[in-house]
């Protein structure tokens, strides 16, 4: 007679494999780029520039960054130590993987992982739902901050050119019609203009 494996078994090989696919893809993009002429790695820099108050480090180096205060991107609350922040690539490195970046050269490859334009803020736990969705499979609950997630996940889909479904586009662009223009506008105004795909990045 032919057993089935415990269902506990099954939820952690496949976290397991999800850990490890998570892992390879992050070697794929070659990881954080380190600062010139500091000791602090991409992520720590922007924990440093993002931060709403001055931060503290670890040690007396200014390696990495402790404490500080920065606003989730997805839920909008405060988070207080950097272990608890998630930078979250919003067109994630699977997507991008899928449907472009395989063939990217490797200088392009690590330019989109620490490209500040398609990092934001979150939590662990949000940021472990999200995963590698893109908005056809996952959207924010808050429906202004879904608004502008959609707007920078086309923001970066566009500047780097990445090969979108036609019904992942339409929905995109059904999202956005859905959007008034105070929910659209971005906290760092990556998007100047109401379009999908702003003028400028169409000439790339």
């Amino acid at each position: 007679m032919k057993r089935s494996l415990p269902i506990g078994f099954l939820v952690i090989s496949g976290l397991l494999i999800t850990f490890i696919h998570a892992s390879n893809l992050r070697k794929s993009f070659y990881g954080w780029q380190s600062i010139p002429q500091t000791c602090r790695n991409q992520r720590h820099q922007i924990l440093m520039l993002r931060s709403q108050t001055p931060v503290t480090f670890k040690t007396d180096q200014g390696c990495r960054v402790e404490s500080g205060v920065w606003q989730d991107f997805y839920t909008q609350n405060k988070l207080l130590y950097a272990k608890d922040v998630s930078l979250d690539h919003v067109v994630s490195l699977k997507y991008a993987y899928e449907h472009g970046a395989k063939s990217w050269p490797k200088n392009k490859r690590k330019q989109f992982y620490n490209d500040q334009d398609n990092l934001v803020m979150t939590n662990v736990a949000t940021n472990s739902k999200k995963n590698f969705y893109a908005p056809d499979q996952w959207l924010p609950e808050n429906h202004m901050v879904r608004c502008r997630y959609v707007q920078k996940w086309a923001y970066i889909a566009q500047k780097y050119q990445l090969d979108i479904e036609q019904s992942l586009e339409d929905l995109v662009e059904d999202t956005m019609q859905g959007c008034t223009p105070g929910e659209t506008r971005t906290p760092d105004h990556l998007v100047r203009s109401q379009a999908l795909y702003p003028t400028e990045l169409r000439a790339q």
